[in-house]
């Protein structure tokens, strides 16, 4: 089943997330936080418009294959 509308934008919101986190602990000194904004954006835009080919049953067969 390919990802919805919701889990789209729910992956993007938590990319957003993470890139900002990841940037304040690492980045932050050298750049200013909003081009971490700039990338999280970014990075949303491409889930939200290519997110549908992503099937959710490969990512979670991976992600069990790789816990085992």
């Amino acid at each position: 089943m390919p990802m919805s509308r919701g889990d789209r934008v729910f992956w993007s919101i938590v990319v957003i997330i993470l890139v900002g986190l990841l940037w304040v602990k690492f980045v932050e000194q050298y750049l200013s936080a909003w081009w971490a904004l700039v990338i999280g954006i970014a990075l949303a835009i491409l889930i939200i418009r290519y997110g549908e080919k992503i099937k959710l049953e490969r990512l979670i067969k991976r992600g069990k294959r790789t816990s085992s």
